[in-house]
């Protein structure tokens, strides 16, 4: 792995943590709250891509890709529509569990952090 990849991944994941634990508090903060009537908060309508039918166990990477997605919409303020292929990664997720030694059971859970794993590792495909 050459220092330049370590360092990508590296920034990857600590823009993953704070995304996760902003997330998280905005949720502890907002569970339970009713909207007011009127407020003088604007709201923004940001650009995102269309939801797609996941059939097996596998909705942290079409997670994981759905974020890549819209930050590509969001840096090319909408015109880089990307379609990823969560099937690819999933595929290299169960390559991976059927390499490892001591497999004694195939699971299809994982995270963010395995998904973000999977895409700095084998990329991501149309």
């Amino acid at each position: 792995m050459s220092i330049g990849s370590a360092v990508t991944r590296s920034r990857f994941k600590n823009t993953a943590v704070f995304s996760f634990i902003a997330l998280a508090s905005l949720s502890a903060f907002s569970c339970g709250k009713k909207t007011p009537a009127s407020s003088s908060v604007s709201t923004v309508d940001i650009p995102n891509t269309n939801a797609k039918w996941q059939s097996i166990g596998n909705c942290w990477i079409y997670a994981a890709t759905g974020w890549v997605e819209a930050l590509a919409l969001k840096a090319s303020n909408g015109t880089n529509v990307l379609n990823l292929s969560e099937s690819y990664l999933t595929y290299r997720h169960y390559e991976e569990l059927l390499q490892s030694p001591g497999l004694t059971e195939v699971e299809t859970g994982g995270d963010f952090f395995e998904s973000s794993s999977l895409m700095a590792k084998y990329g991501v495909m149309n």
